[in-house]
């Protein structure tokens, strides 16, 4: 049953990364930062070898995050949606980066899940950002949501 759960659950976090994808213009005055920041796990770019060598975003959203210990894949980096990865990562080391994050004061209205398998953890800090972080198996799937 739990599989189950975890299945449906990383379907519909599939699909909200898909449509995120889709449609999504911006004026000359509100430019994304371009999404192929990737790290060692990742095909596009394998000029970085390690999470050490890269340089966290810049951009406002995620400043309100603490820079992962971790090698991780930038998928979405706009003014409203910062949104990354983690793959070959342990559970305790995105429960601990939960934790850092939930030292930042992301702590408001928290949902979190901790099944075999999977885990989740959504959060918002005083400002009305919204944090959350999906786990399944040793990949990670990290969001902040700019408030609305």
């Amino acid at each position: 049953m739990k599989k189950i759960i975890a299945t449906v659950i990383l379907f519909v976090l599939s699909i909200s990364i898909l449509t995120a994808c889709g449609g999504n213009t911006t004026s000359s005055s509100e430019s994304a930062t371009p999404s192929n920041n990737s790290y060692e796990n990742s095909s596009v770019d394998t000029s970085v070898s390690s999470a050490t060598d890269y340089t966290w975003e810049n951009s406002e959203l995620a400043q309100l995050l603490p820079q992962p210990g971790f090698t991780v894949s930038i998928n979405d980096s706009t003014s409203t949606r910062f949104q990354f990865t983690s793959e070959g990562t342990t559970a305790d080391q995105l429960k601990d980066y939960t934790n850092k994050c939930k030292e930042m004061g992301f702590v408001n209205n928290p949902t979190e899940e901790d099944m075999e398998e999977s885990y989740t953890y959504i959060g918002t800090n005083n400002e009305g950002y919204t944090f959350k972080i999906m786990v399944i198996t040793d990949i990670g799937y990290m969001v902040i949501l700019k408030a609305s």
